[in-house]
């Protein structure tokens, strides 16, 4: 016999989450190229971080009207920021300050890059 709570699991798992409808719709290798040729003007050195997976942060952030803290906090409580942001269950997250100087290191592009990704996803519901 199934318990409940196996149910809800399941049945949650079924649904496509927000999320994961927004992943879909953005072409993510395109700010990909865009972030690797920023980042190599930029004096930041490695994160140790992959850049895609920090700016999916900054999209979050930018959704939701986080803080660097407040992201840093979402990232290790919402299994749904880690799935949107590639990170696995056991890796370690980003910290407010890894957030705050990867931000720094887009000098200037953040506001054109987060406007590209809501292009993407006002042009699918709208």
């Amino acid at each position: 016999m199934t318990c409940f709570a196996e149910m809800l699991v399941t049945q949650k798992a079924d649904s496509k989450h927000r999320l994961d409808k927004i992943h879909d719709i953005v072409r993510w290798k395109r700010f990909g190229y865009r972030l690797e040729k920023v980042l190599k003007r930029s004096e930041l050195g490695p994160t140790g971080y992959p850049p895609l997976n920090l700016f999916k942060a900054l999209v979050l952030q930018n959704l939701y009207g986080l803080s660097d803290p407040e992201m840093e906090d979402m990232l290790y409580d919402r299994l749904s920021f880690r799935r949107f942001c590639g990170f696995s269950l056991t890796e370690k997250m980003p910290d407010e300050t890894t957030i705050c100087r990867f931000r720094s290191a887009l000098q200037g592009h953040t506001e054109k890059l987060l406007s590209m990704v809501n292009q993407y996803i006002e042009s699918q519901y709208s």
